[in-house]
């Protein structure tokens, strides 16, 4: 390349990838293209484009290659992160009836929150924002399927874990792991406090009239001689 262009250039003539646009890779090319152009005689000149448009080339391919891959490691990362969990809460209830506390099994216990474990890890290697949004969507719903099983062992008996001092005993830190799993995060954003209250609620999502006894419970029943929303 000509001493001129090296010279002259203000700008790096790499850029990392993960700090550029597609918009800002082709600007860069362009610009690049104008000083080496202009830097070279005439019979240069069209090698010089085709290294420019073959190096272009292999760039654009290499971020496509790059992003591909990310959104499939993220697609299979939110994959197993949803299995790990159906799969601790089945660890956990067993053969156990609905509506019961889960039986007494130390090994159910320790499987159970070692899924637990392992699905926060595949949470933290999500890099996408929105598969990240989605994995925490099913999250909530395994929360509230935990919570359902365990709410009934906050005030039983302790020998539920302790089996009076069994070698079979629940092991600790696996039962802190699962209950502190069936509990609503420290720090998570409740979406309800977007609304002041229930009448906030009901101006903003003006549910229809006919939920009388929703209206009535709110203290909201729509006014008789307004014309409100019917179905």
């Amino acid at each position: 390349m000509p001493k001129s262009y090296q010279k002259n250039s203000r700008r790096p003539i790499i850029t990392p990838l993960h700090s550029i646009s597609l918009k800002g890779i082709s600007m860069e090319i362009m610009e690049i293209y104008k000083d080496v152009v202009g830097a070279l005689p005439p019979t240069e000149i069209i090698a010089a484009i085709a290294a420019i448009a073959a190096s272009a080339s292999a760039l654009f391919a290499a971020i496509t290659i790059i992003s591909t891959a990310r959104a499939r490691s993220n697609e299979r990362l939110l994959e197993h992160a949803i299995e790990t969990l159906e799969r601790a809460y089945s660890s956990l209830v067993g053969n156990s009836q609905d509506g019961k506390i889960p039986v007494a099994d130390r090994l159910a216990w320790l499987t159970s929150a070692r899924l637990i474990e392992e699905y926060k890890s595949a949470k933290k290697r999500i890099s996408s924002a929105l598969i990240r949004q989605e994995c925490e969507s099913h999250e909530e719903h395994w929360r509230h399927q935990f919570y359902l099983k365990l709410k009934n062992l906050s005030g039983g008996d302790i020998n539920y874990y302790s089996k009076n001092g069994s070698i079979e005993c629940i092991n600790p830190v696996s039962a802190v792991i699962i209950h502190a799993f069936a509990d609503w995060p420290e720090g998570k954003k409740d979406p309800l406090r977007k609304y002041r209250d229930e009448k906030d609620a009901v101006a903003k999502l003006k549910p229809m009239a006919r939920w009388f006894i929703l209206h009535q419970y709110c203290g909201t029943l729509p006014n008789p001689h307004g014309t409100g929303r019917s179905r």
